[in-house]
């Protein structure tokens, strides 16, 4: 899909290029743009761009800015702004919240206020 998705629930079933705006977003291909989910934004593929929500989910592959409550990633680079933010894989970037974890990290994969990974 190439455009906007207003809606209390968008499923997309394959990429999305674009704006979201809505109550829970789910896409389980590729998304470039800015997801705003305001419960959920979920991203099974690569997210590029900006992903605000209650929740956050990017896929592998992705980069750019996640900004919630609790966010995660399988493989992420960029900067994650949140109360939880947890990264199976950060190949660069920083996460700054109360926890901020870094799994692939050698030391210190758990910290509070800020993590890095450069």
């Amino acid at each position: 899909m190439t455009g906007v998705d207003w809606s209390l629930v968008g499923v997309n079933t394959g990429d999305f290029l674009g704006w979201s705006a809505v109550g829970v977003g789910m896409v389980d291909g590729n998304f470039t743009g800015f997801q705003n989910g305001w419960l959920a934004a979920i991203t099974e593929g690569n997210m590029q761009g900006v992903q605000t929500g209650a929740y956050t989910r990017s896929g592998a592959g992705s980069s750019g800015v996640q900004f919630g409550l609790y966010n995660t990633a399988s493989d992420f680079s960029g900067l994650m702004f949140g109360v939880v933010n947890v990264a199976e894989t950060m190949r660069s970037g920083l996460q700054i919240g109360l926890i901020n974890i870094i799994k692939n990290k050698e030391k210190l994969k758990l910290f509070p206020i800020v993590n890095w990974r450069f």
